[in-house]
């Protein structure tokens, strides 16, 4: 399964089809905390974690153009290598251009999949408090063994 042109992992793929909303893959406050930096904020919402985005809430969120007017691109630290033709190299900025976004909560937080080092196997990221984006896997199947998936 493509979406924007990246292929979707197959365990990612299997976890949220044909899933309605309230049966998707939920992750808690509890394992986030595990998996980001002391320094790290992570709310959790009132849900208290974030649930996996279907299909198609991945092709809503991943299209974030709103966001990136400057100082909404700042406040979330996210930028587009298309617009500036420039690679985006820093892991703390998400280049939309080559990610998915695959979970997420009310209070902004978000899990990404970044496809900038290996097209094939996207490594996770995290955008928690504050909004710079940090490494929680290298690749989507070490994320699933971290979260208990």
């Amino acid at each position: 399964m493509e979406i924007y042109g990246h292929k979707l992992p197959d365990e990612l793929y299997a976890l949220i089809k044909d899933k309605g909303r309230d049966d998707l893959p939920f992750i808690s406050l509890a394992t986030l905390r595990r998996l980001v930096p002391e320094d790290v904020e992570v709310y959790g919402c009132f849900l208290g974690g974030m649930h996996f985005y279907g299909v198609e809430g991945i092709e809503r969120e991943s299209q974030p153009t709103h966001l990136l007017e400057d100082d909404m691109a700042r406040l979330y630290a996210i930028g587009s290598s298309k617009r500036t033709g420039k690679p985006i190299t820093d892991l703390h900025i998400l280049d939309v251009d080559s990610a998915l976004s695959i979970a997420g909560n009310h209070d902004e937080e978000v899990i990404a999949l970044d496809y900038r080092v290996d097209p094939l196997n996207p490594r996770v990221l995290g955008s928690f408090h504050p909004k710079d984006w940090v490494l929680l896997a290298d690749t989507f199947a070490e994320f699933l063994e971290k979260i208990e998936l």
